[in-house]
């Protein structure tokens, strides 16, 4: 039996500069990170730098900072497969959290995918 890839995915609507999604995992444990994608839809920010972090809060460059994208303009979708997954725990409501970070408005749009499994061998394997 394959081990399953875990889908997060979801829209922003009217996302300003400073705000977060937590995005829900069905459970603890370690996980590793396979890919994030962003597309951004609509809204008045230039730019933008989405991130995902293991705590509620995360700064730039914080410990709890498991991906980032650099600024790039809203025309350009990050689309990001790691080439070796990236080791993460989730914090201790089995969530990760997203932070789009544009760099201006409070109208910005977008539509997120993270697809993540479980750390460790296939089941089955």
């Amino acid at each position: 039996m394959a081990q399953l890839n875990e889908k997060l995915d979801g829209t922003h609507t009217n996302v300003g500069t400073a705000e977060e999604t937590a995005l829900q995992l069905p459970h603890g444990g370690p996980w590793v990170l396979l890919s994030f994608y962003y597309t951004v839809t609509g809204g008045t920010g230039a730019n933008y730098a989405a991130s995902l972090g293991t705590v509620a809060g995360y700064s730039a460059n914080d410990v709890g900072e498991i991906a980032t994208h650099t600024s790039g303009v809203v025309a350009t979708p990050t689309k990001t497969v790691y080439a070796q997954p990236v080791p993460f725990t989730p914090d201790a409501n089995n969530q990760i959290h997203l932070q789009p970070r544009f760099d201006a408005g409070a109208d910005n749009d977008g539509e997120y995918i993270v697809y993540c499994r479980p750390a460790g061998p296939p089941v089955g394997a």
